[in-house]
Formats: C-alpha cells, structure tokens, sequence
C-alpha cells in the first residue's frame, strides 16, 4: 500500500532531475507494481516528495531499550536528508535486532532465515523493504510502512 500511495504521488514530478537518477529507473519504479525496492530507494522518491518513509510494529512489544530519544535528536542533528534516511534505518533494523535478543532467539533459530542471511542484514546493508517485513514476521510481529509528509519549521522573520 504504501509503494502504491508513493507511486501515486510521484505523478507531475521531475523526479530523474530531483533524484540525479536517469528517467527510465524512474519509469520502472512507476510501472512496476511487484517490485521489491531497498528501502534507501523509497527513502529517495519519498523525499524529493516531501515526504517520508515511517514505520509501525504490530504484535511486538516495544524493546526495553528504545531508541526513541536519539532518534528525535538525530534527527534535529542530521545534516540533510540522505542522513535522516540512514538514520531511519539504523532506528528499524536495531529495535527489531533488540527485539530478537530480548525474546532469546539466536540467529539460528529465527523462521526460514538462514544464519548467515540474519548476520548480513543485521550488519546494516541496505535491505530490501520484503526483508525487514519477513524478519518482523520471524519474530511474530507485522510491520506496516507508511509514507509520511515532512513538516518543515518556518523560519521566524
């Protein structure tokens, strides 16, 4: 769903000269509704949108150690962007990371991923979106993707 609210919302955008990426990566995003993208990629799109990519956890309890602090202060720290986004990331991967060692389970033991699969994408590589919503299910949660709209602070006069 939200793939489809973020492909809708790229009609009348040049995105090619927003993005620095060449029209026809552009078309194959718009046209391609069973694509699987990195998440980067849609941190890319939504932002020269004005937008974001958010995230919720269903099913799953809040990690005792939640980075939710640092991400509201990284956030006001974070230069442009791409650095937001990165930072977006790094908050998702290590809340469902923390989540997995607090139920006990090993990298061994979580649903049809391979160890060496949970090690690669528990290093911080930048996943496909299918890959954070499979491991979220591994742990028995869902995890739902949300395109949000950046407010911008006006600046005082």
């Amino acid at each position: 769903l939200m793939l489809k609210t973020l492909r809708g919302t790229m009609t009348g955008y040049n995105l090619s000269q927003a993005l620095g990426r060449c029209n026809s990566y552009i078309h194959a995003f718009e046209r391609k509704a069973g694509t699987n993208p990195h998440l980067s990629t849609c941190q890319a799109i939504a932002r020269a949108l004005d937008h974001r990519i958010g995230w919720t956890l269903h099913g799953l309890a809040e990690p005792t150690t939640t980075p939710v602090l640092l991400d509201a202060i990284m956030r006001q720290l974070a230069a442009d962007g791409t650095e937001a986004d990165r930072w977006d990331r790094q908050i998702l991967l290590r809340t469902l990371v923390m989540v997995r060692h607090e139920r006990g389970l090993s990298q061994q033991r979580l649903g049809r991923f391979t160890a060496s699969a949970v090690s690669g994408f528990e290093g911080g590589g930048d996943s496909k979106l299918s890959t954070y919503t499979r491991y979220a299910r591994a742990l028995g949660g869902e995890l739902q993707w949300l395109l949000e709209p950046i407010e911008f602070e006006k600046e005082e006069e």
